[in-house]
């Protein structure tokens, strides 16, 4: 079955066959593949975590004689978008795809696109994984990816480093990268000071919709030499690594600093206890905050996937992986509430967020009562949620009188009653069999392990 992403490249497409995922080479992109390997290319990016790696299989999977071979890449852990990532994981999927273009020239080919969707994080490091992204490079020729990776890497990452993070979310509406001349018109006038955002956003954007204006036989002979195509990735590069994004505090920053070392403890005991019991292989952490407890417990699982929709919490927790050198990790910035929709072509090109995950089990941490109370979603709905996703569910019940709740609920003149232990218990219990409960110490919450019923 082809990937309904894989329409894009002639140069061949995804399939996948009994869950296996494979890329056929077109023969057209015969002569490109081959110089890939024989340059010594494909193996120095592979070596160097820069590409994802492949097996090229003798398999009758597609007959077709416009096929030249049938590649089996490396299986990834989890496939995530760019419109879901922080600011760093975005910066560092920017300057991986600049480090694979310098090296690529360096063995006679180019990256012939660069488009962020091409980028993913496998185990802890962002890497390539599309082989047919090069082509043999001809002395002379500009990069044709060059505006791409402008307006799917360095826009949105000038937006969050000169206007808000939060408009990273620009890529969900704008899959096909922000337009440049979009960004320049949000752009503060101190932006104009720095050489490389002038350059290749601001003088780009200008030069793009003049140029749309002429003839392009005018500027089919224009060359730029070999030094100048590295000068122009060197410069692109050097402004991807200035732009920093400001750190600041938010109310859930400093959130799991204030809880008391002995219920910190106590908690991350319990969720040890209860993982042993269940012997998860995958995880996925809702409202992860900087990632405390799934650190906790990452040497007992193969893979955790974790979310929040603060985007400094999530900055925090990718530096830490990064910092630990952990390679089972993926922290996300995603709302659990309106999480990633499907998008694209016929809305199946880029798949929801939903329609990826496929854990074995849930940890829903200080996370339920913000849920029912400030996004009015009932117990009954979140249980039946929790239960199409995984098999175990670890949930913490913050009970009426915890301080933490009263303080959310200081403002509220509607009814809330309905949010009591009784009626949690009852709704849940409906999907999942309460398999144990153990009081954190130091505190009035509960923690619950639970097993979907089948």
């Amino acid at each position: 079955m082809k990937h309904p992403a894989s329409f894009r490249d002639s140069s061949g497409f995804v399939f996948i066959d009994n869950g296996e995922i494979y890329r056929t080479i077109a023969d057209c992109y015969r002569e490109h593949y081959e110089h890939l390997i024989s340059s010594g290319l494909y193996e120095n990016l592979c070596t160097r975590g820069l590409l994802i790696s492949h097996q090229e299989v003798n398999t009758k999977l597609l007959q077709d004689k416009n096929i030249y071979k049938i590649l089996k890449p490396q299986t990834i852990q989890f496939i995530s978008y760019p419109y879901e990532w922080c600011f760093s994981q975005l910066k560092d999927a920017a300057l991986c795809t600049l480090e694979i273009q310098k090296t690529a020239i360096g063995h006679g080919m180019t990256l012939k696109d660069a488009s962020s969707f091409n980028i993913q994080f496998h185990e802890g490091r962002a890497m390539l994984i599309d082989s047919l992204s090069f082509e043999k490079y001809n002395e002379g020729s500009p990069w044709s990816a060059y505006l791409q990776f402008c307006e799917h890497f360095l826009a949105p990452l000038a937006l969050m480093h000169y206007v808000d993070q939060r408009l990273q979310s620009m890529l969900v509406s704008h899959i096909h990268g922000i337009p440049l001349e979009m960004v320049s018109q949000m752009f503060p006038f101190r932006s104009r000071l720095h050489p490389g955002i002038y350059l290749h956003i601001l003088l780009h954007s200008r030069f793009k919709t003049k140029y749309a204006q002429k003839k392009i036989t005018q500027y089919k002979n224009r060359t730029i030499s070999k030094k100048q195509l590295l000068g122009l990735i060197y410069s692109i590069e050097s402004t991807v690594k200035s732009l920093k994004l400001k750190h600041s505090e938010t109310i859930w920053t400093a959130y799991n600093e204030d809880n008391e070392p002995v219920y910190s403890e106590s908690k991350k005991q319990i969720i040890k206890y209860f993982i042993s019991l269940s012997k998860p292989s995958v995880l996925l952490d809702l409202g992860a905050n900087n990632g405390e407890y799934s650190f906790s417990v990452s040497d007992s699982l193969t893979s955790i996937i974790a979310i929040d929709n603060d985007h400094q919490c999530i900055e925090r927790f990718y530096n830490r992986i990064k910092a630990e050198n952990k390679i089972n990790m993926l922290p996300l910035v995603i709302d659990i509430s309106n999480p990633s929709p499907s998008l694209g072509w016929r809305n199946k090109e880029r798949e929801s967020f939903i329609a990826r995950i496929k854990p074995d089990m849930i940890l829903c941490l200080a996370l339920l009562h913000h849920l029912v109370i400030s996004n009015h979603l009932q117990f009954e709905m979140l249980a039946e949620f929790f239960s199409t996703i995984a098999k175990w569910l670890i949930i913490e019940w913050i009970p009426e009188d915890d301080n933490r709740l009263k303080i959310l609920t200081q403002n509220r003149t509607d009814d809330i009653s309905y949010y009591c232990l009784q009626n949690f218990e009852h709704c849940f219990s409906l999907y999942f069999s309460l398999e144990k409960q153990c009081r954190i110490k130091n505190s009035v919450r509960i923690l619950y392990l639970m097993k979907r019923k089948i």
